[in-house]
């Protein structure tokens, strides 16, 4: 994911005002939602490589629908229309690969595949996921952001405590730390990944 200086408001702002010139603007936005896009169509049930066909897509028709004036801020959350472009690609997708031969059930419901009658979660459902991988992205985003920010074993040493749960004694023992060094390091790493992942979280804040 590249920097993310401007809020998605100013980023699109810039790119109504001029498409040409605007590789940068569009560069940005495509950082900030193909991560997103590919977990959310993920957890609908695509396989990884559906998944980032549907984010190419999705943004493809971003894009399109961007150029034609068919989001208006006022009349609706930039989110909803992102989500409802990305579910209606997942729908055709899953469509599609229901139709493969390997795919369809021997009996059931008329020949209907496992990925077709997979449930699709309701309007709740569907922000509760999309929160979900914003806040993914944002701290993947985070994480590689501090890493040459510490010293290796310093961060070795948050990965093992916060991401792997680890205990302090093992962690300390592989990193060659006492306790109070492991306590600081660990510290410094988490405060300085919670600064970058609310200014990153602020990125996401105006496509409510």
């Amino acid at each position: 994911m590249a920097d993310l200086p401007l809020t998605t408001t100013l980023l699109l702002d810039r790119l109504r005002r001029t498409w040409e010139g605007g590789e940068s603007a569009w560069a940005e936005i495509d950082a900030r939602y193909r991560p997103v896009l590919i977990g959310f169509t993920r957890s609908l049930g695509l396989s990884e490589a559906d998944a980032e066909d549907a984010a190419q897509w999705t943004l493809a028709e971003f894009s399109r629908g961007l150029r034609g004036g068919q989001y208006e801020r006022g009349k609706g959350r930039l989110r909803s229309w992102v989500m409802g472009i990305a579910r209606h690609r997942v729908e055709m997708i899953r469509r599609s690969v229901g139709r493969r031969p390997e795919n369809k059930k021997v009996g059931g419901s008329g020949g209907v595949s496992p990925i077709e009658e997979r449930e699709t979660p309701d309007a709740e459902g569907m922000e509760a996921i999309w929160d979900r991988e914003v806040e993914r992205a944002v701290f993947e985003e985070a994480w590689r952001r501090v890493q040459g920010r510490f010293a290796p074993e310093s961060l070795r040493a948050f990965e093992l405590v916060a991401m792997r749960g680890a205990s302090s004694a093992a962690a300390a023992a592989e990193c060659g730390m006492n306790f109070e060094a492991l306590y600081m390091a660990k510290s410094r790493v988490t405060k300085a990944l919670r600064e970058i992942a609310a200014d990153l979280t602020r990125r996401y804040g105006d496509d409510e």
